[in-house]
């Protein structure tokens, strides 16, 4: 399998603390703690479609996705820039680590993800089933 187009965007990271929100660069932070809230803004200066925030266990290297969005549909401001989440929410990090912002050609298994920024995919939770979303129109009445 050949390696996908990407993009690492260097946008800003804003953490949620007791009293305000911090706004630190993206490349100065070296890792956000557990269950951290946080956000990120940037420019979208890049033609790939789908963009993803992900984050990198320090310890275990695992690589989650926190977000994954399609870019033609982000709303940005007269300033070009986008918030994900939007104005007011916050994603909340799972492990302590990084946070990277990928822009990429095509959606990505999360072995993909992980290759690309130096992790590994974490093992199948027995307790969940894949993310995937179906209906079963049989029982829709």
């Amino acid at each position: 399998m050949s390696q996908p187009k990407y993009e690492k965007l260097q946008w800003t990271l804003e953490v949620l603390t007791r009293s305000d929100v911090k706004t630190f660069p993206l490349s100065q932070v070296e890792r956000v703690g557990a269950n951290a809230y946080f956000a990120v803004r940037g420019r979208l200066t890049t033609a790939m479609p789908i963009l993803y925030v992900l984050s990198l266990g320090d310890d275990s290297k695992y690589v989650r996705v926190a977000l994954m969005a399609q870019v033609s549909k982000l709303s940005p401001t007269a300033a070009g820039e986008v918030r994900l989440p939007q104005d007011g929410a916050f994603l909340v990090s799972q492990m302590s680590g990084s946070i990277h912002v990928l822009a990429v050609e095509r959606v990505l298994s999360r072995e993909e993800l992980a290759s690309l920024v130096g992790g590994r995919e974490p093992p199948p939770d027995p307790t969940t089933q894949d993310s995937t979303v179906t209906t079963d129109t049989s029982t829709v009445k």
